[in-house]
């Protein structure tokens, strides 16, 4: 952290208006000291200094969700994405949002949308899995998720979890967590 800061303190000397170094700043605000509001008003001035920056845009839309700026959030994430398609990370960054507000329904639409697109990405199969269950579709909910690599990420092991609870398969659930990959 030292070395980080110390870093970041010549960037901030040697060019304080650069855009880059803003957002770095306004990183290590997030990161390093959970100051949100702070890292939330630089990634606004980079943001102004630099509005094609898909990257700063980002993560003022994950600042934003953590200040509990719901909407501003999922806007700046749909800037994000427009900016830069391929970034399968802005897009399972916002289908989390967008459960995290129970937003199910154009959750579902969306992923239905995403899935073709980003067809490798494990999180957002996960959180069509969640969206389904969350959505009352607990047939289809288990298929989808045996399509996704045993794995040990968070979002797969709670969404596993959830399943086999919501179905009240404990002798499933037991096995799930039994798997060795799930703990690698």
């Amino acid at each position: 952290q030292q070395e980080t800061r110390r870093a970041l303190a010549r960037a901030v000397a040697l060019a304080p208006q650069d855009p880059t170094v803003m957002a770095a700043q306004a990183d290590s605000f997030y990161r390093l000291d959970n100051d949100y509001p702070l890292a939330y008003a630089l990634y606004q001035k980079a943001q102004a200094a630099a509005p094609g920056d898909a990257r700063i845009v980002l993560f003022m839309a994950i600042t934003e969700r953590r200040l509990g700026l719901w909407d501003r959030s999922i806007a700046n994430f749909e800037t994000a994405h427009a900016m830069d398609p391929a970034n399968v990370f802005i897009a399972t960054q916002m289908a989390d949002t967008m459960g995290r507000m129970n937003d199910w329904e154009p959750l579902g639409r969306l992923l239905d949308e995403w899935l073709p697109r980003y067809h490798q990405s494990r999180d957002l199969l996960a959180t069509k899995v969640s969206q389904l269950m969350n959505t009352g579709d607990l047939a289809a909910a288990p298929n989808l998720f045996d399509r996704i690599p045993v794995n040990s990420n968070t979002l797969y092991t709670t969404v596993g979890n959830d399943l086999h609870r919501w179905q009240r398969d404990y002798p499933g659930l037991i096995a799930f967590w039994d798997q060795p990959e799930v703990f690698t």
